[in-house]
């Protein structure tokens, strides 16, 4: 489900494709290990969040294609 979590302090962010759905399960996965939750805020992506995780996802791919080049 979230596939980036990062924790400062008494702050977690994460990151998920359908963030509204996932709040409700978050939620539930965190008080059920007792962790009190006192706000919630839902954020769509900024255009540089979707350039940077296109082209992070394009680097990978080049990455994954040279190293099945090198292999053959």
């Amino acid at each position: 489900m979230a596939d980036l979590v990062v924790e400062n302090d008494r702050l977690l962010h994460a990151h998920a494709d359908n963030g509204a759905r996932a709040v409700p399960v978050v939620l539930q996965a965190l008080e059920a290990h007792g962790i009190v939750v006192t706000s919630v805020t839902v954020a769509r992506p900024s255009l540089d969040d979707v350039y940077l995780r296109y082209k992070d996802a394009r680097s990978t791919q080049a990455e994954s294609e040279s190293a099945e080049v090198k292999k053959r």
